[in-house]
């Protein structure tokens, strides 16, 4: 039996079917059902299920904050059925399709297998570093090269090229990083375009989303400062002397940024990794 990983009540419709535009009637009440394997989607009238393998695209479609009690997020996903293209749109809650959309890539996107440097140049030297062969991954905020980690926080460009890769042209993706202050520059190359596809969307959408986040947070100038010294390597309990605060005001100051989710038992989160990246310029002002 196919393990479930994702199971919840959602509203439900086609948009394209057998690659002619449909126009939607009403969302029915459906049952998402989401196994390692495939998704089936449930209601009073269809019973639809869409092998993971035949999904080339999925898109989040977020509503602006002051429209957010009226209208619902929506997520579309096409796939291939009978040979042709299909696009089954699902209705819901910001958090509920979040976490959706990340369990659904997460199952598309990993395990596929890919060739890459990584690095190729660190610090404007070319590494002689051959290509290797693995498996692709996603988790929250980064991409996995087997056990390598590109966190989303650190790419400053993500662009598509022409390379020799062992021997043959092929389009990859050159990756411009920054970790440590390091500049470093990988590259990826995905035989599978459809893979290539849903990592570029989902890298796309995944920053979008952690941007949001950082952006809703309004960090003040010495929350930013706090964030800084925590990248930097200092343990919370020396912030109180390193930055000149009251141990009090420390803990007041760690306990928001806490419920704000850019650190988690004293490290910064992905969010707070983000923050730290974006507003870099402002704390050294």
């Amino acid at each position: 039996m196919e393990k479930i990983v994702a199971d919840f009540i959602a509203k439900s419709a086609t948009s394209l079917l057998r690659g002619e535009r449909r126009k939607m009637e009403d969302f029915e009440k459906s049952r998402i059902i989401l196994s390692i394997k495939r998704l089936l989607i449930v209601n009073s009238e269809d019973r639809l299920i869409i092998p993971l393998t035949s999904i080339f695209d999925v898109r989040k479609i977020g509503v602006p904050e002051d429209l957010r009690d009226m209208i619902e997020d929506s997520m579309k996903i096409a796939f291939i059925k009978d040979g042709a293209p299909n696009v089954v749109v699902i209705k819901a809650g910001e958090d509920k399709l979040d976490k959706f959309f990340y369990i659904l890539m997460k199952l598309t996107i990993g395990g596929n297998p890919i060739i890459y440097k990584h690095p190729a140049i660190r610090g404007g030297i070319v590494l002689n570093a051959p290509w290797k062969r693995g498996k692709l991954g996603i988790r929250r905020g980064a991409i996995l090269l087997d056990t390598a980690i590109i966190k989303l926080s650190s790419v400053r460009e993500i662009k598509k090229e022409m390379r020799t890769v062992n021997g043959k042209k092929a389009e990859i993706l050159n990756i411009r990083l920054m970790e440590d202050g390091e500049a470093m520059v990988s590259y990826m190359h995905i035989p599978d375009k459809r893979i290539l596809n849903l990592l570029s969307r989902y890298v796309g959408l995944e920053f979008v989303s952690i941007l949001k986040k950082v952006e809703s947070a309004r960090l003040s100038k010495m929350e930013k400062q706090v964030l800084q010294a925590i990248y930097s390597g200092i343990p919370v309990e020396d912030l109180p002397s390193i930055l000149g605060l009251e141990a009090a005001d420390t803990q007041r100051i760690i306990l928001g940024l806490e419920q704000k989710e850019l650190i988690k038992n004293g490290k910064l989160t992905v969010y707070g990794e983000v923050a730290v990246s974006r507003y870099v310029e402002d704390i050294n002002v």
